[in-house]
């Protein structure tokens, strides 16, 4: 956390897996955060998907607990 403002810290690094784009956490937390099945909504491309895995000491996923899920089903931006 940036304790100045309680926000939390950048993603430190984002790669691309063919269709979804992985966000690893700052090295203080664990977490490996999949963002997929993308959509257009507008002119902005939203995933629809969201994962959020643990992953070991050499950057390898932890399939089980899955951390996080998010799934959009209606988007729209006013």
């Amino acid at each position: 956390m940036d304790t100045r403002r309680g926000l939390p810290r950048l993603t430190i690094m984002a790669f691309d897996l063919g269709q979804c784009l992985v966000a690893l956490s700052p090295a203080d937390t664990t977490g490996a955060n999949y963002a997929c099945d993308y959509a257009d909504i507008g002119g902005i491309m939203m995933p629809m998907r969201r994962r959020v895995y643990g992953y070991d000491d050499e950057k390898h996923k932890i399939p089980e607990p899955l951390l996080v899920a998010i799934d959009f089903h209606t988007v729209s931006f006013t």
